[in-house]
């Protein structure tokens, strides 16, 4: 890999590799996660290639900078590795989280001659996730490689790369190892890693294929070794997650049942339906209705029933605090003996009286009503959609909040929760609220599974703003990797 051209094309084909990992119905989101053990692989062996190397009296590599200082030499090559990071980024950030602009549109209200260039610079900011994240491996290829450092190089860079996908923060939390979806076997790892810990594993799969390629002319038995190496490697992780899925069949007939039902109302909101053939005569929010599928839901189940879960925004808008909506809702609970998990938004009534609804501060909550008409206490969503729920920067500079609120439709501002205790629906479960955008939060399922003694994560969401997009698909795989990880049941109520 010789000319700039060349590595330029190396750096599109990863980012195009990376995207057809993501999940979707159609080209180019794939769901083909099997290419993540590789698809790093034509950046790697680019930024391998700006290693000026020849070789040395005993066969070995030896670095050598051509034309200039040694100084100015690796100055000028990590510019290079730095902007062919960056594009490949931009690549699979365009094409993964264009369904941005879907709810930019219909939930925003913003042009497509404003949506899609704004989404635009959302893409080019957000390839430097990309350079951070690989900074180590960016370094690496400005500073001379001594003999038997390969293998620990490799290790250490895919390390410290990892490290820094944690610590980085961004606003919406794929990790690379979370688009190896595609196995339920390979995937399993990350009950004992988490998917941080799948990361780890494809980069060192990238990084060794990567280098065996670079060195194969000089080197070309070791060439060999590294492919069989990563390939051993997946095939380990494969065979232990198979007998680990082998074991869970095994004891699914043992443990406890929870028998769910998902009520999944055709509400419209500003004459977007979530199911445009029935969009004509589509049902409209209210409470009556509601309950109504609710009562019948349970009625027609061929099994009793031992909770339902109502989506995200279906209640009308003042449920959580309204006692005669609340008791009509305690009502059916207490007639049927199920209990229902509802979603609502609740405000400090003091602040909505001062602010109004456009400035006072709105908590998304999810709380049971039970059959002995008890309420269990609010839990409040943690992580605020941003630029719809949350602004970046506003508790420093509180006017950038305000001029979006006034200049963006159905935006608002959304209090953060902190509490992770799930919710008893009987007296051995416990289901833990994740309310839209807490499903893509890892640390929040953590705690509730560990501390907060969830058996049951439920996400309670709201596709009807996404439109035709691939939101609802990388939701769905978002809540299944959160159950792998916590080896917990999930549910998606959308």
């Amino acid at each position: 890999m010789k000319t700039s051209r060349l590595r330029l094309v190396a750096a599109i084909l990863s980012g195009l590799l990376v995207a057809f990992c993501f999940p979707g119905p159609h080209f180019p989101y794939l769901s083909a996660g099997y290419l993540m053990p590789f698809a790093f692989v034509p950046l790697f062996l680019a930024l391998e290639s700006l290693r000026a190397q020849g070789t040395g009296t005993d066969g070995h590599p030896k670095t050598r900078w051509s034309g200039g200082t040694p100084s100015a030499s690796r100055w000028s090559k990590a510019v290079q590795a730095i902007v062919l990071t960056w594009l490949s980024g931009v690549i699979t950030v365009s094409i993964a989280f264009y369904w941005c602009t879907y709810p930019a549109v219909l939930f925003g209200g913003i042009s497509p001659a404003a949506a899609y260039p704004v989404f635009a610079v959302y893409a080019l900011l957000s390839g430097t996730f990309f350079v951070v994240m690989f900074s180590p491996i960016i370094l690496a290829t400005t500073v001379p490689m001594r003999r038997g450092q390969q293998g620990l190089s490799v290790l250490a860079l895919a390390a410290t790369s990892t490290a820094l996908e944690i610590l980085i923060p961004r606003f919406f939390n794929w990790s690379l190892g979370s688009l190896m979806h595609h196995s339920l076997a390979l995937s399993q790892l990350a009950s004992v890693l988490g998917f941080n810990g799948l990361t780890l594993l494809i980069l060192v799969s990238n990084l060794a294929l990567a280098r065996a390629i670079a060195e194969s002319s000089i080197h070309p038995f070791r060439s060999l070794q590294a492919p069989a190496a990563v390939l051993c490697m997946w095939l380990l992780c494969w065979g232990w997650g198979s007998a680990r899925l082998e074991r869970m069949e095994k004891s699914f007939g043992q443990g406890r049942t929870t028998a769910v039902g998902l009520v999944q109302p055709n509400f419209t909101f500003d004459e977007l339906s979530s199911n445009p053939e029935r969009s004509a005569n589509a049902q409209e929010q209210t409470l009556d209705n509601l309950l109504g599928q609710t009562d019948a839901l349970i009625a027609s189940s061929s099994h009793k029933l031992d909770l339902v879960i109502w989506p995200e925004s279906v209640t009308p808008s003042l449920f959580g605090q309204s006692e005669e909506q609340l008791d009509r809702t305690r009502d059916l609970s207490e007639r049927t003996g199920v209990p229902i998990l509802t979603q609502a938004t609740e405000f400090d009534r003091d602040e909505l009286f001062a602010k109004g609804y456009r400035g006072a501060t709105v908590y998304s909550t999810s709380f049971l009503i039970r059959p002995d008409r008890s309420r269990s206490p609010s839990y409040r969503k943690w992580v605020p959609i941003p630029f719809g729920e949350s602004v970046p920067f506003e508790h420093s500079f509180p006017h950038i909040g305000d001029w979006v609120r006034e200049h963006i439709g159905n935006t608002s501002k959304v209090g953060r929760g902190n509490s992770y205790e799930a919710l008893p629906y009987s007296p051995t479960d416990f289901v833990a609220p994740l309310i839209c955008f807490d499903a893509i939060e890892p640390e929040l399922p953590r705690l509730q599974s560990r501390y907060g003694r969830a058996t049951l994560l439920a996400n309670q969401s709201n596709f009807v703003w996404m439109g035709r997009s691939t939101a609802g698909y990388q939701f769905k795989e978002l809540v299944r990797l959160r159950a792998i990880e916590n080896a917990r049941a999930a549910v998606l109520a959308a």
